[in-house]
């Protein structure tokens, strides 16, 4: 619980430009395969062109709210799991969610109970 509570903004900013910087890796490389790509794959593509082309603007120093907005268009998809590259990809996307979403959570929680004295 102490080591959650630990755990900075700026540290949960690192774990999330990586999870992200996977995601994006993994589209591109998907994409360069040659597979076909039908109008579903086509979008969720494109939703991770989107975050990558503001990621690519944020400041070294973004905060993270700031950086999870950012990342937003790929963490309200559903990632279909069709293909090994698909399969990558929604695998990577889990790993962005787990930093974008759960661990920020459970850190300021862990925050809370140990600034209470109950953990």
């Amino acid at each position: 619980m102490r080591e959650l509570a630990a755990l900075r903004d700026v540290d949960l900013v690192d774990e999330v430009r990586a999870a992200a910087a996977a995601v994006v890796d993994l589209a591109r490389t998907w994409r360069g395969t040659g597979q076909p790509l039908d109008d579903a794959d086509g979008d969720m593509l494109a939703s991770v062109d989107a975050a990558a082309a503001v990621l690519d603007r944020l400041p070294a120093d973004v905060a993270l709210d700031a950086l999870v907005d950012a990342v937003r268009p790929i963490l309200g998809r559903w990632w279909p799991r069709h293909s090994a590259g698909a399969n990558a990809l929604a695998d990577a996307v889990e790993r962005l969610r787990g930093a974008a979403m759960h661990r920020p959570a459970l850190a300021r929680d862990a925050r809370r109970l140990v600034a209470a004295g109950l953990a």
